[in-house]
Order: C-alpha cells, then structure tokens, then sequence
C-alpha cells in the first residue's frame, strides 16, 4: 500500500533517494490484517498533510529605471535557490534571459533549457552559444552529440528520456545533479497538461530524482502558472520560491472597440488600415480568421506588404520587416517589440479571452 499509494513517503523513510523494490512491500505485507491496513493509512495521511506539505514563500524584488534582472542576481536581492523550485516573474525588458546565464555559472552543473515553441529552443540556443556555452538542442529529428553538453535546449514534448539526445545528455551527467530552466511558464503549464496529464508524469518519472533545482519564468503570473509550480514542487518533495520582480513602465493608453461579427471587425480594421501611415500590428486570438484576412489584405492593398504570424506559418516576427503583420497571440512570445507602432490592435473573442491574454500580449510593448 506504501509503495504504490505514497512512493514519497517510502523512499524519504527509507532513507533512500530510489524506491525499495515492490517484492519487499509486497513480502513485508503479505499477512498484515485489514484493520492494521486502515491504521497504517490513517498515519500515513496525517503524515502526508503535515510533514511533506509544500512549504511556500513569496518576495517582491524593484528594479529601478535602467537595472536588469542580472542586477538583482548580483547583488542578492534576487536568488535562486537550490533543492527548490523558484517561480520568477518579471516583466518583458527586465532581462530574464540571464536566468540560464546566472544557473550556468553559478551551480556549475548540468541545465536543460525547456520552451513551449520551438522558435523559442532556437532562440534560448542561440542566446547560450553567444555565451560561450557548449550548447545541444533537440529539433525534429535532428542528430546532435549532447556529450560534454552544459546546456540541453528542448520544447516540451521532447522533454523526455525516449529521446536518443535527451537521454544522452542526462547520462552523461550520471555523477552529478541536473537543473531545470522552463521559460514562459504561464503558456508551458499548459502544453505540459494540454490533452491529458501524460507528459506531466512522464516528465516526473523521467527526471524527479535527478532535478535539483528549478527555475520557472514568466511576464505574467497566471493562475495556470501558480497552480504548476504547487504540483510540482509538492511532486518532487521540494519548497516553493515565488519572487516577483517589478520595473518602472508607464502606462499606455487605449481605445477599446466591440463587435458582433467577423464583417464588422474587419471594417474597423480597415479603417485603422486605411488612415495609417506607419507600421500596424494585428494581433487576433483565430488562425483561421487571420489566413482569410491575410488573403483579403494582399488582394485589397498589394503594396502595404502584409506578413502572416501563426503557429503554423514559416514566418517569425521581424523588427525589421517593412509593412504591417498580422499575427497569432504566440507570436508574442518571447519577442520584445521595440520600434515605433503606429497601431497595435489585440482582437479577442467571447468565451475564449482572459485577462491573462490581454496582459501577456501587451507586455511585448516595450515602449510607448
């Protein structure tokens, strides 16, 4: 019943990291009477409510005009702790891509880099090569040596020890304990339970004896992203470490429009197209409406030079592109958009918007 019901509490009073084989449970319990079943149980959930219950702490961090996460990791008032699992959450510009650089550096040991998109695995790769990390990445089916590796790039369903590269990377750290760096936590929670809770708990299989410490990040802190960090560091017998950071942002204005159907939306998005003379940004939360709509603008206005944004299409958002873009909310994800906009327009649905959606999206505005 230990075994199978609270494997935590078996390998924490064993005194071992790795579970007690079942035929000694089941050899060791083989005449116990039923009334001692019910006692044994009764202990155990009172031992599970007190002793194992996930111990939480939270602390707000200021950044002041000018100052970057990694300012805060140097002079202390932002740490992250070991044997445990450390929510940040800081807005976009504060710079949480010095959460792997911090993780590297200062634990010396083993980091797996997780992303809900794969543009994001490129991305984070990138950032570490430059670096001068010795960097892997699993891609597809791409064949790559992750001996040697300190850092393993991976989106989510790759993140599991039936990949040739992923399971290469952690034996060849057999002799030491690996971290865990999963970014954008408040869009991964989700991919992590996305149909069922398969990849959750293979993940937790795979990985709960090995993982030391953990970093999740996000600009905004969803519920999704609480209740994530609960289960897993309530699974992996840890504390919980929530520190918010805050940077000084005006602001911004906005003019608020509603609509009833798909004719009437495009008509006011026609209008801001019309009168516009610099860069527009459309984002809508429908992939299907955003296809018609890139079709209708390339027919109806050929030399604005529209660009299509979606999950599913070849094209990444780009600084530098010289016309309008229409795009998917996971565009926003893990961009910054610095240069002048003329009109940013987020269109929401009913029953499909959260107050999470609109705040995430907005965060990408990193000026007025």
């Amino acid at each position: 019943y230990l075994y199978y019901e609270s494997p935590d509490f078996v390998h924490k009073s064993s005194g071992s990291e790795k579970p007690l084989h079942v035929d000694h449970w089941v050899e060791k319990y083989r005449d116990i009477e039923r009334d001692q079943l019910i006692s044994i149980k009764k202990e155990l959930i009172e031992v599970e409510i007190g002793k194992f219950n996930t111990q939480t702490s939270e602390k707000s961090i200021n950044l002041t005009n000018g100052e970057y996460i990694s300012d805060a990791l140097d002079d202390n008032r932002l740490k992250l702790y070991q044997n445990s699992v450390n929510l940040i959450v800081s807005p976009t510009a504060s710079g949480k891509g010095h959460l792997l650089k911090h993780l590297v550096e200062s634990l010396d040991e083993p980091l797996i880099c997780v992303d809900p998109l794969i543009r994001l695995v490129k991305q984070t790769h990138s950032r570490a090569e430059k670096w001068g990390f010795h960097v892997s990445h699993y891609l597809d089916d791409d064949e790559i040596e992750a001996v040697d590796s300190e850092v393993l790039c991976c989106c989510i369903p790759s993140l599991s020890r039936n990949k040739p590269i992923v399971n290469q990377f952690v034996s060849s750290a057999e002799n030491s304990s690996i971290n865990l760096l999963i970014d954008e936590i408040h869009y991964s929670a989700i991919e992590f339970f996305k149909r069922n809770d398969a990849i959750y708990k293979r993940f937790i299989n795979d990985f709960k004896y090995r993982i030391k410490t953990v970093v999740l990040s996000t600009a905004t802190c969803t519920a999704n992203a609480d209740k994530f960090a609960e289960r897993l560091a309530k699974d992996l017998g840890v504390s919980l470490k929530k520190q918010v950071v805050t940077l000084p942002k005006e602001k911004i204005s906005a003019v608020a429009h509603t609509f009833s159907s798909n004719e009437e939306k495009i008509a006011q998005l026609d209008q801001i197209i019309e009168k516009c003379t610099g860069k527009v940004i459309i984002i809508d939360q429908s992939r299907t409406f955003l296809e018609k709509l890139d079709l209708l603008y390339k027919r109806k206005w050929p030399d604005k030079n529209f660009q299509l944004v979606t999950a599913f299409s070849k094209n990444s958002y780009s600084p530098n592109h010289d016309g309008h873009t229409l795009g998917s909310p996971s565009m926003g994800l893990g961009i910054s958009i610095d240069e002048p906009i003329e009109y940013f327009v987020v269109c929401f649905n009913d029953f499909i918007a959260s107050p999470d959606s609109f705040e995430q999206t907005l965060a990408r505005l990193r000026n007025n």
